[in-house]
């Protein structure tokens, strides 16, 4: 999909950088290679421009493929946690990944979400999970693509979502039941 929309860039001599987020470092370096290899090798080395987000560049046009805790940084820097905050750590922002006329996001349910614990994979640097949404706003152009893929495994019945879904330890069996029966399975 990325690869295609800067093919179609190219061809109508369109610069607008595309940008694929993902949660894990993992996930990062996978769909980078996966791009790479998409490309038919006509893109150069992706060159790092931190941990966790790598810029690909094929004839004047860029692909970011980014973490999202990697973007956080990139962005609004490592202290920023209110809106406010983060919102003047946007505007202070310089750097490349601005403009973005396509943003893919691999496993929302995951970058959109908090991982409190920084040893699991997920979205840990913003304690609102709101914060990921206001850095992703400030890189997209005007006119912009935004496709979000998810498991449906995480959707749930009417109940606020949870990053993972919580059960208290006393929790009783059928408690237990009741908070699992919200969680939405994809029907096959």
């Amino acid at each position: 999909l990325v690869a295609d929309n800067l093919r179609d860039q190219l061809s109508l001599g369109s610069d607008c950088p595309a940008l694929l987020l993902a949660h894990t470092r993992g996930l990062q370096k996978h769909l980078l290679c996966e791009l790479k290899d998409e490309l038919l090798s006509n893109a150069s080395e992706a060159e790092e421009l931190r941990p966790g987000l790598a810029a690909l560049r094929m004839d004047g046009l860029v692909a970011f493929v980014a973490t999202v805790d990697a973007l956080a940084v990139e962005c609004a820097g490592e202290t920023a946690q209110t809106e406010a905050e983060v919102a003047a750590a946007l505007r202070a922002y310089g750097g490349e990944v601005r403009g973005v006329g396509l943003a893919v996001v691999d496993e929302g349910h995951h970058v959109f979400a908090r991982q409190p614990n920084a040893a699991l994979s997920g979205q840990t640097r913003f304690a609102d999970a709101a914060r990921v949404r206001q850095v992703l706003a400030v890189c997209l152009a005007p006119k912009h693509k935004l496709l979000i893929f998810h498991d449906h495994l995480y959707q749930r019945d009417g109940a606020l979502p949870s990053y993972p879904p919580y059960i208290p330890p006393d929790a009783t069996g059928e408690q237990k039941l009741a908070l699992l029966r919200q969680l939405k399975r994809h029907p096959r």
